[in-house]
């Protein structure tokens, strides 16, 4: 169970860190895409927006589809939206794609949970969803405090570059283990939850 824990808080983090992560860069970045700070807000505005109306609507499919597959879908879709931010040209592509990315990525808050709950036995869940609320909670902190250090030493699109190998690496290693270690008798396709994620755009 700690497995399936560690790997889906892992995915979970990388979605909402990622939230926050340019609040406290928005000049240089507007100045980058030569764009207003006022407009720029949304790239932050937006994804809040999209995540907390989203997320909650999201956990119904899971139900439909499996949980498992709604994760890999939330994951696919965030790490495809983040290279795309990586590419953005203009501060309206920047904003459409994070708002994009955290639509579809909301879909890994309910999904990691449902993932948690039916992991793990009663006595331990509490212990459990201590750690996804932490992550929850935490990741568009921690987002606000490297947000800056690393936009200000490297580059913003380099910030996304690696959201992107870091969310295609969890997928990788979600959909390997829970298919060997832990649902052998019902595996998620990646080739499927790609196509699914490919239908959802």
């Amino acid at each position: 169970p700690w497995v399936v824990l560690a790997t889906t808080l892992f995915g979970l983090l990388t979605i909402t860190f990622t939230i926050t992560i340019l609040a406290v860069s928005i000049p240089g970045i507007a100045e980058d895409l030569d764009t207003s700070e006022s407009t720029l807000t949304w790239v932050i505005t937006g994804p809040l927006l999209a995540f907390a109306v989203v997320g909650p609507a999201v956990g119904k499919l899971g139900d439909r589809n499996g949980h498992r597959r709604i994760y890999l879908i939330g994951m696919a879709g965030g790490a495809l939206f983040a290279a795309l931010s990586a590419l953005a040209w203009s501060a309206p592509a920047l904003i459409v794609f994070r708002v994009l990315g955290a639509s579809i990525g909301a879909a890994t808050g309910p999904a990691s949970m449902a993932l948690i709950n039916t992991t793990f036995p009663r006595e331990r869940r509490a212990q459990a969803m201590g750690y996804w609320t932490l992550v929850m909670a935490g990741g568009p902190v921690l987002g606000v405090v490297i947000g800056g250090p690393v936009v200000e030493h490297l580059s913003w699109r380099l910030i996304f570059t690696g959201i992107f190998v870091m969310s295609f690496s969890d997928i990788l290693y979600n959909h390997a283990v829970w298919n060997e270690l832990y649902y052998p008798d019902e595996q998620v396709n990646f080739l499927s939850s790609l196509i699914d994620t490919t239908y959802i755009l």
